[in-house]
């Protein structure tokens, strides 16, 4: 396992330039805009939680693009590029028509998500410290089921 860098030589990883250029390049044929927002947050939920980053689709029928956005203002580079793996593991969902994007369990979906989330980052060998992602990962996971529960 490549060592974890953080910082500017994380962002200037040939490995990382290569993800974030399919990132790009794939939202691009699909009419999805790709932004890597200079922002703590990306938008927030009806619940008040602040996003760090969304997928949304685009809408065919109404000939809207979709968006793949995630904050990257004070946040390390190590930390948005699993959001960033995150969401592009939700545009992956969608594109290919996989039944779980559209499933009644937000947590299934979640779940599968960090799961493949972390599958991308190995495939594109990102340097980052997969332990500590993991337990992120567990902890957000934690919390989805906790709303789930609740229902939230």
């Amino acid at each position: 396992m490549p060592k974890a860098k953080s910082g500017t030589a994380l962002l200037e990883n040939a490995r990382v330039q290569e993800f974030l250029q399919t990132v790009r390049s794939q939202c691009r044929k699909c009419n999805v805009k790709f932004v890597l927002a200079p922002s703590e947050f990306v938008g927030g939920r009806a619940d008040g939680e602040q996003l760090l980053g969304f997928f949304w689709e685009p809408s065919l029928h109404r000939r809207q693009s979709g968006e793949l956005r995630v904050a990257t203002r004070n946040i390390p580079v190590s930390e948005w590029i699993v959001t960033l793996a995150h969401e592009y593991a939700h545009f992956l969902q969608w594109f290919r028509d996989d039944p779980l994007y559209n499933c009644a369990s937000y947590l299934e979906l979640e779940t599968a998500t960090e799961r493949e989330a972390f599958e991308i980052l190995r495939r594109f060998k990102i340097p980052i410290d997969f332990e500590v992602a993991r337990r992120k990962s567990k902890a957000y996971i934690a919390k989805v089921k906790r709303e789930e529960k609740e229902g939230i």
